[in-house]
């Protein structure tokens, strides 16, 4: 078997280190200060088989000297690491593994009919964490989407079904009458006016969602002054996703640049205004 140490007479030897790093899944990445933090990924230079090694249990970093492989384990033992998933703080490293562990396995509750249209909402939005989260559950507040458990109004009485099809358009009209479901108990298919739906439970969770955004997709900081969120890859080739930013965000991207700049030019007008004003 591998051993591994978290003390100094705790080794694991060269020629099985390899192996154990194949075997050990790095899983999770918590932020160290709320930033991203960077594991020691490559071996020590020029190892030798049976020299001592020592191992950190949880990252399955190696280290040979054994002074740096401490300073990494009091760096990972402190209190300043946070869940990536949950922005939980004040965690030990492991303590945010945990959580951020204990969160992949929630988001598996992520409704799978919302991944597509949820993703297309996030990809190249220019909103923050918490206002587009906001927007996406007003989007699903009152519309339904493909796949979807819901209930319907027939024959006077509530009856279980699932969405089939739902309206691809804005038309205030089709969104009234466009739902197509199929009902529960084999009867058919049927066109219900949304009026006569109902959840049976709320669409998204909000930290579910909030959670599952930080998974599936990164807020990426386009300069100084300007970020949007873009879709992992997965997602971008799986449902089509546009890999070019769109011409509207292109121009957002330049007007918050100018707003910027434009503001940095008025806080130095500012400033040396009061020191003329402190000078005389």
């Amino acid at each position: 078997g591998f051993v591994v140490g978290e003390r100094r007479q705790e080794f694991l030897t060269a020629c099985n280190t390899t192996e154990f790093l194949l075997l050990c899944d790095r899983g999770s990445m918590p932020l160290l200060r709320k930033k991203p933090h960077q594991l020691v990924e490559d071996l020590p230079e020029g190892l030798r088989a049976n020299e001592e090694v020592f191992v950190i249990r949880f990252t399955s970093e190696v280290f040979r000297d054994y002074d740096e492989y401490l300073q990494r384990m009091l760096l990972y033992r402190q209190q300043i690491w946070t869940c990536k998933y949950t922005g939980k703080t004040g965690c030990t490293y492991e303590e945010a593994l945990a959580s951020e562990d204990q969160a992949l396995e929630k988001m598996k509750e992520f409704p799978p009919y919302y991944v597509e249209p949820v993703i297309q909402m996030v990809h190249h939005s220019q909103l923050r964490h918490d206002e587009l989260a906001t927007k996406i559950l007003n989007k699903f507040k009152d519309s339904y989407v493909a796949g979807e458990e819901i209930s319907a109004l027939r024959d006077g009485v509530m009856a279980q079904c699932r969405v089939v099809s739902a309206p691809t358009t804005e038309d205030p009209e089709a969104l009234v009458y466009g739902y197509t479901v199929e009902w529960a108990d084999g009867a058919g298919e049927a066109t219900v006016k949304q009026a006569d739906i109902q959840r049976r439970k709320p669409s998204i969770p909000r930290q579910l969602l909030k959670s599952w955004m930080l998974l599936t997709a990164e807020h990426k900081s386009l300069g100084k002054d300007f970020s949007v969120w873009v879709a992992n890859e997965e997602y971008v080739e799986q449902f089509g996703l546009a890999e070019d930013l769109p011409p509207e965000v292109l121009a957002a991207k330049e007007r918050a640049e100018e707003e910027a700049r434009l503001l940095r030019e008025e806080k130095r007008r500012e400033k040396r205004k009061e020191r003329e004003s402190e000078g005389g």
